[in-house]
């Protein structure tokens, strides 16, 4: 019988219910007592196998989001980089035009030290 936790409205900690059982201290001897001792053996095994492959399947989600964030965070860079450029370049174009209306010689001063900072 399969007992999906959130029908019950909870969870069940198969673990520890399994590592308290203790076929020994059953009066039950023999063939029967193999046959409970196994059986929890492998309803151990059952819920650490269920244990990993939930912690891989954690992990791979994990992995996924933080793939996606770095990704987002790498366009963001591009993005501002893209906006300082654009930003700079305005700036000089502004400096520039104040230059020529200031004169030839001071006008090509300041492009020179413009050009000497790009």
């Amino acid at each position: 019988m399969n007992l999906d936790p959130s029908q019950l409205g909870g969870s069940i900690d198969v673990s520890s219910i399994m590592q308290d059982f203790d076929p020994t201290r059953l009066n039950v001897s023999g063939f029967y007592g193999e046959v409970i001792q196994r059986s929890t053996e492998l309803r151990r095994e059952q819920a650490q196998r269920v244990a990993e492959e939930f912690g891989a399947h954690v992990g791979r989600e994990v992995r996924a989001q933080m793939e996606e964030i770095s990704q987002a965070a790498t366009a963001a860079t591009a993005r501002a980089e893209q906006l300082l450029v654009a930003e700079t370049e305005s700036a000089f174009q502004q400096v520039r035009s104040v230059c020529q209306e200031m004169g030839d010689e001071q006008s090509r001063r300041f492009n020179e030290v413009l050009d000497g900072y790009r």
